[in-house]
């Protein structure tokens, strides 16, 4: 009797095939698993999804750039008019630049941010953070596809059906 005789592959052939639905930096999603860096979740054990969005203060940025804008006007004229010194010009033209800057920084430089919560049945909160609207909702529709294939909805049942 040789030693190979008792042992059995590791793979089984009637292993389903865990398709690979998403591969982007850090993250992959497969029909079964989703992995993050070095950690692995099977995807029976995920409870809820929820995806969330953090949009800066755009509005408040744009309102300031607009007053600034408009303050910078207002101290030209009142230059050309005779009705401000030059030094006072200054200190309100470098207020009025300063605060153009700050709401510039805050419209044009400060990205959007996107989670994506994942709250597994143990009640931990596995969270994927991205400032790509595009990334977050292509592994929101991954994980959607895949819990849509292993969570198949329950069976509905009406009072006509028998139970045997």
């Amino acid at each position: 009797m040789s030693y190979t005789q008792g042992m059995q592959s590791v793979v089984s052939d009637s292993a389903p095939f865990d398709d690979v639905l998403l591969r982007e930096g850090n993250i992959t999603v497969t029909s079964s698993r989703l992995e993050i860096s070095n950690t692995t979740y099977a995807l029976k054990y995920i409870a809820t999804v929820t995806l969330s969005e953090l949009h800066p203060p755009r509005k408040e940025a744009r309102t300031v750039i607009g007053l600034s804008v408009l303050a910078l006007i207002a101290i030209v004229i009142y230059l050309i008019l005779g009705k401000m010194t030059f030094s006072s010009f200054l200190v309100f033209a470098l207020l009025a630049i300063l605060a153009l800057t700050v709401g510039a920084a805050v419209y044009w430089l400060d990205p959007s941010k996107y989670t994506l919560d994942l709250k597994m049945i143990s009640g931990e909160l596995v969270q994927v953070n991205s400032t790509s609207e595009r990334f977050i909702h292509q592994v929101h529709a991954a994980l959607a596809t895949s819990l849509a294939t292993n969570h198949p909805q329950p069976t509905v049942l009406d009072a006509e059906t028998e139970l045997v």
